[in-house]
């Protein structure tokens, strides 16, 4: 069922898996990254991030690098707020620095998904996101809702 079942029964079934087997939770969430429903795919990178399914982290990553919504991206770099994985570092550092320009003319991101993206970011542990981090910060905007003034250095 949570393989060929309808769509609102593959929903029903993610929002009661975390009690199951992880191998049987990741097989299920590959399954509804790729279904093609928006709803779908965003609640399976919900519930990945909200269980730490770590064998998902690729197929996760690969969804950011192709996300045109904003929406879907804070979705993703909170997911990889939980399980980090240095493999998505320059993607999360290209949304972090994309900013708005001109006035609106030239496009970029807004302030919630560049902050999440720095979330994220400060989650990695490497230093190429710590500098990053250290980066991004130097705006106040990002500073305030982050509420990182600089990344702690054991």
């Amino acid at each position: 069922l949570a393989e060929k079942g309808s769509r609102d029964l593959r929903g029903v079934i993610l929002k009661s898996a975390e009690s199951w087997p992880r191998s049987v939770v990741a097989g299920i969430l590959r399954r509804l990254f790729t279904d093609g429903a928006a709803e779908l795919r965003d609640a399976a990178v919900e519930a990945a991030a909200a269980m730490r399914i770590e064998a998902v982290k690729a197929e996760v990553g690969k969804i950011l690098e192709e996300a045109q919504d904003e929406r879907l991206m804070v979705l993703c770099a909170s997911y990889f707020r939980q399980v980090p994985n240095p493999a998505v570092v320059a993607v999360l550092t290209r949304i972090s620095q994309t900013r708005p320009k001109f006035f609106g003319l030239v496009k970029g991101y807004g302030e919630e998904t560049r902050a999440a993206a720095v979330l994220a970011l400060a989650a990695q542990g490497t230093k190429q996101a710590e500098d990053a981090v250290d980066k991004a910060v130097a705006d106040p905007r990002i500073r305030d809702i982050t509420r990182i003034r600089k990344i702690q250095k054991p």
